[in-house]
This record gives C-alpha cells, sequence and structure tokens, in this order.
C-alpha cells in the first residue's frame, strides 16, 4: 500500500520533469531567449488573434446588424488588420489540418513567414526605398519582431 501511495504521490513530479523543455543555449539563457520583455511568440499570436477577431467582428456588425463602428472598431481597421486576419486564418487552418493527421506544427513560424512576405511584396509593389519602410512601420516591426521570436531559437 505504501508503494502505491508512493508511486502516485512521485507521477505528477515525473511527468512534470519528462515534460520538460530542453535547456536554452548559454548565449540565449543570458539574453532571455525568444523572449523581448514580457512579449513571447504565444502573447504575439495571441494578441494577433484578438485583434483578428475584433476586426471580423466589427465587420460583420457593421455589415449585418448595422451597426456603426465605434471608436475601437475604427482602431481595428484598415489594411494591417485586414492583412492579420488573413494570416490568423490561414496559420489556424493550417495548424487543424496538420492536427487532424497527427503532425505537429509551427504556428509562429508561419505567421512569421507570411508577415515577411507580406512586407516584402509590399515594398517590392512601392520601389523598396527608405520611404517604403516608413511608411509601413507597423507591419515592419510586426514582422521584425515575430521572425526574431519565431527563429530564434
Amino acid at each position: 500500500m505504501n508503494r502505491l501511495l508512493l508511486l502516485v504521490t512521485l507521477l505528477p513530479a515525473l511527468v512534470a520533469a519528462k515534460a520538460m523543455p530542453k535547456p536554452l543555449s548559454k548565449a540565449l539563457q543570458v539574453r532571455g531567449g525568444m523572449e523581448l520583455g514580457p512579449l513571447n511568440s504565444g502573447l504575439a499570436g495571441q494578441i494577433a488573434r484578438t485583434a483578428a477577431g475584433v476586426t471580423v467582428g466589427s465587420a460583420v456588425l457593421d455589415k449585418y446588424a448595422g451597426l456603426a463602428g465605434g471608436t475601437l472598431a475604427k482602431a481595428f481597421s484598415g489594411d494591417l488588420f485586414n492583412t492579420n486576419v488573413l494570416i490568423c486564418v490561414a496559420s489556424g487552418g493550417l495548424t487543424l489540418m496538420t492536427h487532424a493527421v497527427g503532425g505537429d506544427f509551427g504556428v509562429d513560424k508561419l505567421m512569421a513567414s507570411l508577415w515577411l512576405i507580406n512586407l516584402a511584396q509590399t515594398l517590392v509593389d512601392s520601389k523598396i526605398s527608405a520611404d517604403s519602410f516608413m511608411s509601413n512601420k507597423a507591419a515592419t516591426v510586426i514582422a521584425v519582431v515575430l521572425t526574431v521570436m519565431a527563429f530564434m531559437e
């Protein structure tokens, strides 16, 4: 009986020890890993999905309920937020498909890649120059931050 009690009490500790992530390299331990202050790839994804939800919700309410957008709806509208919705839908759909077949998929890497592709296409369309970076500050910052967090392991 004592062995069974000991096993039951130690089982959560064994499971937690087995599930612990591998340690970061020494260089990443010094600078805090992939996190930029309190912002990590998980929080960045949650922020992006929340902004996408507000964007879609305000558009649906405006179109079908006739409720004109308020301050929040106006703040979450425009090309940048429409792009965010498309990226969130694409990454969410691909994640569902890969989990359905038993695969593991890095959503943060896909989101970073799609933001980089969007930024590159925008810069090419506006004939790459310093002005094109300055006029697309938000997209540039989003693409760079997500890329650093997703690919700097």
